[in-house]
């Protein structure tokens, strides 16, 4: 049955979307099936995902972990990194500071201001990179300076250690660490 139109009803085999169309000039695709791509992209999963850990993170339990320091500095923060670890290896870090409140550094707009214009970076920008280059490198003593940061790397692989040993011992408590040393 053809409508006026000339296409056939939606319900009839001869609708668009139910008859199966070709490859070019009329011929059916040659070439492997979609069954043996999916088996051989199955085949190289395993191999893909499983890349050998860094020498550092063996021995690393799942979980939570968290390192801050002990005090406030002389502006009113309070750094921390929180690591989570999965299969041997830390798949997300959050690296910021807090106020007594509880109110993030990162999110400081006049913070965030005044440390650009005074160093081109800031407290956001930085502890972000510096996150993202420990789930890089999965070793805070690899990790490069960030450009107008480079004072605040020190400390940052301090927690990262601390954080580490959390990991290896499986001790979910938060690590303290000391007062830093040196400028902001």
């Amino acid at each position: 049955m053809v409508l006026k139109n000339g296409t056939a009803p939606a319900g009839s085999p001869d609708h668009q979307y139910y008859r199966s169309s070709p490859g070019r000039n009329g011929a059916r695709p040659k070439g492997p099936s979609a069954l043996a791509a999916l088996a051989l992209a199955l085949a190289l999963f395993p191999a893909a995902c499983d890349p050998e850990p860094p020498p550092g993170t063996t021995g690393l339990k799942d979980g939570y972990y968290t390192a801050e320091t002990v005090t406030f500095d002389d502006q009113g923060w309070k750094e921390y990194l929180t690591i989570y670890v999965f299969n041997g290896r830390i798949v997300s870090a959050e690296y910021d500071s807090r106020n007594s409140r509880g109110f993030l550094r990162s999110w400081d707009m006049a913070d965030k201001r005044r440390s650009t214009l005074a160093t081109g970076t800031n407290q956001s920008r930085y502890s972000r990179e510096y996150a993202a280059a420990l789930l890089n490198r999965q070793d805070p003593a690899q990790i490069a300076p960030v450009p107008g940061a480079s004072q605040v790397l020190p400390n940052f692989q301090r927690l990262a250690e601390e954080a580490l040993k959390q990991a290896r011992a499986g001790d979910p408590g938060v690590a303290f660490v000391g007062p830093r040393t040196g400028p902001e």
